[in-house]
């Protein structure tokens, strides 16, 4: 199996629009339709991260930087704000109890934050028991929409009309992570695993795709060789923590066995794949200080991107 192969498991997306009037910091109303925002959950504190690029011309930014509340990196300044909302904390907490469902990166529409995201429509039944609920409370859900999906690099591409987004394909010796079983399972079954990790960037998970039963993991019911586990392995946790700092957040990201080399393919806004890189060559080094990482393909997506991942 590649991941070509793959898209049809997560085959219903969607996205909510919430309103947060009186509930969202007026840097954010700079941020233009469409601005990824990086969410972080800390000690049930909810953060957004979001970013100017360096030539932005709206005035206005000038009085916020002049505070001295962000972070310069090398394309873009990245401003950190708190989100007064426990509404927002409830309905996080909620979506991300339905099985398969995993949250993309969100987006800020003027006093809206739009949460995106994708599942299986075999648990639609969950999903509506979750959102049922919010629907229900006059005015805090603005807007909704849910859909047939092919995939999540489909839904990358569609991305594109909205924002530039770049892919990063590299491998690193399997030998590096400790999860042997789980990996040589993978290996021999063909795997592809969907790579994510919730909001409070607490660990990071698996969603795995095979044509046969992979070992120390949990099926996923009402599905055949569906698989969700998570990967303890303090590596990929210190990448997406150093990532997050910087307002990084991979909104897909897969996994691949394939001999002595694990493959990851991750999509990413494309202002910020300078600093990634970044990230992961300091992080991906031998005792010696040298490289392990074999980089496989560092470009913007197009739509002809299915000839070149497998």
């Amino acid at each position: 199996m590649n991941i070509v192969e793959s898209q049809g498991t997560l085959n219903l997306s969607g996205e909510l629009t919430i309103g947060l009037q009186g509930e969202i910091p007026p840097i954010l109303l700079l941020a233009g339709p469409g601005n990824p925002a990086f969410l972080n959950i800390e000690n049930k504190q909810i953060y957004a991260k979001v970013f100017f690029p360096k030539n932005y011309t709206d005035k206005r930014i000038d009085n916020i930087l002049e505070e001295g509340n962000y972070d310069s990196q090398e394309d873009y300044y990245l401003v950190t704000v708190k989100l007064e909302s426990n509404r927002l904390l409830d309905i996080l907490t909620d979506l991300e109890s339905v099985p398969t469902l995993i949250l993309s990166w969100p987006y800020i529409n003027s006093t809206d934050l739009v949460l995106r995201f994708q599942l299986n429509k075999n648990f639609s039944t969950e999903f509506s028991s979750v959102i049922s609920k919010y629907i229900l409370m006059n005015h805090y859900i603005k807007d909704f929409n849910l859909e047939h999906s092919d995939g999540a690099v489909y839904s990358q591409i569609e991305l594109l009309d909205v924002l530039p987004v770049s892919i990063v394909q590299y491998s690193i010796p399997v030998n590096r992570l400790d999860s042997n079983t789980l990996l040589e399972s993978m290996e021999s079954q063909h795997a592809v695993a969907r790579l994510y990790s919730n909001y409070s960037m607490t660990e990071c998970k698996l969603l795995i795709v095979s044509h046969e039963n992979i070992a120390n993991t949990k099926k996923i019911g009402k599905l055949d060789y569906v698989y969700q586990t998570s990967l303890n392995v303090n590596l990929l946790q210190n990448i997406r923590t150093k990532a997050a700092k910087r307002g990084i957040f991979i909104d897909v990201a897969y996994m691949q066995v394939k001999g002595d080399k694990i493959i990851f393919t991750e999509f990413l806004p494309s202002i910020f794949m300078n600093q990634y890189l970044s990230v992961l060559f300091s992080s991906f080094q031998d005792n010696s200080g040298e490289s392990i990482i074999s980089l496989l393909l560092a470009r913007k997506l197009d739509r002809d991107i299915f000839k070149q991942i497998g």
